[in-house]
């Protein structure tokens, strides 16, 4: 393995400034560009290779990134773990993959990071406050960052990217209002989020601008899973043309409810999801939906880390990603066969058959 000092002998200069130059960052900076080229250039000719393991005992930093989930299984934590990689992978750094389960102890998992000389740490979809809070504090004691992605709870510490819901909830409402729809039902599973709250801020806000007041029988808030007979049966009862669900797996299921007692979709009623997941086209009809963006929120929460990364002062920095509209089938003009649904009578008679 070629060494610096083989690069500072061909090139007559000390094999610290050689050392600095090839660590990149503030210390390359000291030296004029043509040295820096000089240094790059004999570098490549004579096959040097970046020793990471002695670049992490020296600087106490490996380049590497920790991604830190309840699990990589689903397809939204993929989606931003995609984004991080695309990030990691333009500026020569790799990740490392973390899986906490349900376990919320912030000092082994700070230590875990710590020990792994980690260059920072992104953290997706957890929602404890107080886990956030210390791992956070002791992060920030070693200098690395902390980056929540998707996060649920405001903290006025740390970096923070987020979808953005209240704009959400705005561009399902406009849609559905723009195909003639007036009478609404929102659906939202685990409406105790903070994402959820925001989708329903939006909506709401949108509607009293257009001059609705939505009713009560508008929403339906479940604080775990939905119950889609039991969403069925209230649009049945109150006439409803369009229902926006909070998830496309909400929405995959009151689609497949409805169609069992022989409502259909959109003829019938309108249905929205959220997070344009693959099986959005696969459905009959294919699910109308907004678009989280989530390989942004990952590419964009890597860009955080690197931009913080030597940078030891304490910042509070938050900001968005704004969700897109994806128009499919499944919405559509209001047409005139709401008021023949009648899901409790149906369901009887196929019962009795």
């Amino acid at each position: 393995m070629v060494a610096q000092k083989s690069i500072a002998e061909k090139l007559g200069i000390s094999r610290t400034a050689v050392s600095a130059i090839l660590s990149g960052g503030a210390n390359a900076e000291k030296f004029r560009p043509e040295m820096r080229r000089r240094v790059l250039k004999a570098a490549e000719e004579l096959g040097y290779q970046h020793n990471e393991l002695a670049r992490a005992i020296r600087t106490g930093r490996n380049n590497v990134l920790g991604f830190v989930t309840q699990s990589i299984r689903n397809e939204y934590a993929g989606r931003v773990l995609d984004g991080v990689i695309q990030s990691t992978a333009e500026n020569d750094f790799s990740v490392r993959i973390i899986s906490i389960n349900q376990e919320r102890n912030a000092p082994k998992l700070a230590k875990q990071c710590i020990g792994q000389c980690l260059a920072g740490v992104i953290l997706y979809d957890i929602s404890d406050e107080s886990f956030l809070s210390s791992l956070y504090d002791l992060l920030d004691a070693h200098g690395i960052p902390l980056v929540v992605a998707g996060g649920s709870v405001k903290m006025e510490k740390g970096l923070w990217i987020t979808s953005d819901t209240v704009q959400g909830g705005n561009i399902v409402f406009e849609h559905l209002y723009q195909l003639g729809h007036r009478d609404f039902l929102l659906s939202f599973a685990y409406s105790w989020t903070a994402y959820s709250q925001g989708l329903y801020q939006g909506f709401s806000n949108a509607a009293a601008e257009a001059g609705i007041r939505l009713p009560k029988c508008s929403k339906c808030f479940f604080h775990d899973n939905a119950d889609s007979e039991k969403i069925a049966r209230i649009i049945a009862k109150n006439r409803v043309t369009a229902c926006f669900c909070n998830t496309d797996f909400h929405a995959l299921q009151l689609i497949m409810t409805l169609q069992k007692h022989g409502v259909r979709v959109p003829e019938d009623v309108s249905v929205m999801g959220r997070g344009n997941l693959r099986f959005c086209r696969a459905l009959n009809p294919p699910l109308s939906t907004i678009d989280e963006s989530l390989d942004m929120l990952g590419k964009r929460a890597a860009e955080l880390i690197f931009e913080r990364i030597g940078h030891r002062n304490r910042i509070f920095h938050r900001e968005s990603i704004p969700h897109k509209l994806v128009i499919r089938a499944s919405t559509a003009e209001v047409g005139g066969n709401i008021g023949k649904i009648d899901v409790e009578s149906r369901k009887g008679r196929r019962n009795d058959k």
